[in-house]
C-alpha cells in the first residue's frame, strides 16, 4: 500500500534499516521531478520506479543518517510512478525521514542532460556497492564514474564532480590502488572546496586521513583527520564530527601509542553519539573504549563499557553483536578473576611477613 504525500509535496515517516514506503508520483512523459528526503537518524536509499515497475534511478549517496539524499529525473512514460524510500542500513534503529517533492514541470535540453548524468552516477554507485562480492563490478564501477564525472565538467557541477571523484577514490581503494585513490581525493576536496559543501569537504579528508594511514603515512593522515574534524566542526555537522573522531583520530592515535588523546577522541564521539541518538553507534563506539581501559588496566572501566554496549544491542535485537560483547565480557570477568586472585596473595603474603 502507498503513502499519502500531501498538497504541498510533503511526506514523513519513520523507518528502520530494511524497512520500506512507497508513494505515487503521477507524471507525464517528458516531466521532470525533482524530490529531497531528508534523513534524520536513518539512512535512507530513494528509488524512482516507472508504471511498468522499471527502475528509473536510485540515489542511495553516502550521506549517513544526517543529510539529505536527492533525487531528479525526466519520466519517460506517462502514468503512476512509484517513488519507494527504504532504509540502507539492514538491522539499524529506527530514524525519521521526511519527503519533499520541490518541483515538478516539463523538462528543458539541460534538465535532460543533468537527468542523464544522474542516472549514470546512480549506476556507478550500485555498482561500487556490488564490488564488495564482485570485484568486476568496480571496474565497471570506474567506467560509470569517469562518465559521470565528464557529464558534470560539461554541466559545470563542481559538487557533483567531487562525488564522483570521492566515488571514484573509493572504488580505486577497494582495487588496492591507493596512490590514485589518494589523488582522486585530494581532487575531490578542492572541488567540493569550490561548490561549498563542507559535508562533502569534510567527507573526503577524513577518507583521505583513511587512505593514508593505509600507506603508513600516519603523520600526514593524522594531519587530514584533523582538517576534517575542523571542517566538520565550523558547518556544526555533528555526525561527521563523531566520525572522524570514531573512525580515524581514535584509531590514529592507538597506532602512535598515544592512548590518552586516543580515549578522549573515542569519548568526545560517544558524546556527540548521545546527543544525536546513534544508539548502534554508542554501542560500537563503547567497545573501542573498552579495549582501550584494557590495555591501560582499568578492567572495571572496561566492563561497564561492555555490558552498557550489550544493552543496546539488546535493544536492537542484534543477536551477533551480542555474542561478540558476551565473549569480550568473559574475557574480561576472567582477567578480573586472576586480578581478584592476585590481590588476595598478596594480602595473604603481607600476614606472613
Amino acid at each position: 500500500m502507498s503513502d499519502l504525500v500531501d498538497e504541498v509535496g510533503v511526506g514523513e515517516g519513520r523507518l528502520a534499516g530494511g524497512d520500506s514506503r512507497d508513494y505515487e508520483l503521477e507524471l507525464e512523459v517528458g516531466e521532470l521531478v525533482r524530490l529531497e528526503v531528508e534523513q534524520r537518524g536513518v539512512d535512507v536509499a530513494v528509488e524512482l520506479r516507472d508504471p511498468q515497475d522499471n527502475l528509473l534511478i536510485r540515489v542511495d549517496s553516502p550521506t549517513g543518517r544526517r543529510d539529505v539524499e536527492k533525487l531528479l529525473a525526466v519520466a519517460e512514460t506517462t502514468g503512476t510512478h512509484r517513488l519507494v524510500i527504504e532504509g540502507a542500513e539492514p538491522g539499524a534503529p529506527e530514524g525519521e525521514y521526511v519527503l519533499r517533492i520541490l518541483e515538478t514541470r516539463p523538462a528543458n535540453l539541460e534538465d535532460r542532460d543533468r537527468a542523464a548524468a544522474e542516472r549514470v552516477f546512480s549506476q556507478a554507485e550500485e555498482l561500487r556497492r556490488q564490488g564488495k562480492e564482485n570485484g568486476e563490478a568496480l571496474q565497471r564501477a570506474v567506467e560509470r564514474y569517469q562518465e559521470a564525472l565528464a557529464a558534470w565538467r560539461t554541466l559545470g557541477d563542481p559538487g557533483r564532480e567531487g562525488d564522483s571523484l570521492l566515488g571514484l577514490g573509493r572504488v580505486h581503494e577497494a582495487l588496492g590502488n591507493l596512490e590514485t585513490a589518494r589523488q582522486l581525493m585530494g581532487e575531490a576536496v578542492e572541488r567540493f572546496i569550490q561548490a561549498g559543501r563542507p559535508r562533502g569537504q569534510g567527507t573526503a579528508l577524513n577518507f583521505l586521513g583513511y587512505l593514508l594511514r593505509g600507506l603508513g603515512e600516519t603523520d600526514e593522515a593524522l594531519q587530514r583527520a584533523q582538517e576534517a574534524l575542523e571542517v566538520f566542526r565550523a558547518a556544526d555537522i555533528r555526525d561527521g564530527v563523531a566520525a572522524a573522531l570514531e573512525g580515524n583520530l581514535g584509531p590514529l592515535y592507538r597506532r602512535l601509542g598515544e592512548t590518552e588523546k586516543a580515549l578522549d577522541a573515542y569519548r568526545q564521539a560517544l558524546e556527540v553519539y548521545e546527543e544525536v541518538g546513534e544508539i548502534d553507534l554508542i554501542a560500537q563506539t563503547r567497545g573501542s573504549l573498552a579495549t582501550l581501559y584494557l590495555q591501560q588496566g582499568e578492567v572495571e572501566v572496561a566492563e561497564d563499557h561492555l555490558e552498557a554496549a550489550l544493552s543496546v544491542w539488546k535493544t536492537l535485537g542484534n543477536q551477533r553483536q551480542q555474542a561478540l560483547v558476551l565473549h569480550r565480557l568473559g574475557e574480561v570477568r576472567k582477567r578480573q578473576e586472576r586480578l581478584d586472585e592476585a590481590r588476595r596473595s598478596t594480602t595473604s603474603n603481607r600476614r606472613w611477613n
